[in-house]
């Protein structure tokens, strides 16, 4: 079993216990990882995998999983946590057509170039003034 599935498996026990229904089961657990902030569904076969050790989670599942599980899940599965904005972006991006893939390129190229030069958005981050 690797960490990943183990440490699911004992996510899974701890959110059963605090169930009211004795006994659930991972088509319960995944409908409960499925109400998400990024509207991403999560299958019972998919938790059933993940579980088993058949195959890790690909990208798409990561920011959800570390929403619903805490940020330690991005330690377990040794990835760096995504970004949440870009995460909805990436999300959102196969609903808009091209035109708006257009119009959404050209507004953040917009947005770069209003920027003062020199200055990345780690700086703005770490300035005082930044979180005023």
């Amino acid at each position: 079993m690797s960490d990943f599935s183990e440490y699911l498996f004992n996510t899974f026990l701890k959110w059963e216990k605090i169930q009211p229904k004795r006994r659930s089961s991972y088509s319960a657990f995944a409908r409960w990882l499925s109400e998400n902030s990024l509207g991403i569904e999560i299958s019972q076969p998919l938790v059933s995998n993940w579980v088993n050790g058949k195959f890790p989670p690909s990208d798409k599942y990561h920011y959800v999983l570390i929403e619903k599980l805490g940020p330690e899940i991005a330690q377990v599965l040794d990835i760096v946590p995504p970004d949440k904005d870009l995460v909805a972006l990436t999300n959102l991006w196969k609903e808009l057509s091209s035109e708006e893939h257009k119009q959404l390129r050209e507004q953040a190229e917009q947005f770069y170039a209003q920027r003062p030069k020199g200055v990345s958005s780690t700086d703005e981050e770490l300035s005082p003034q930044s979180n005023m």
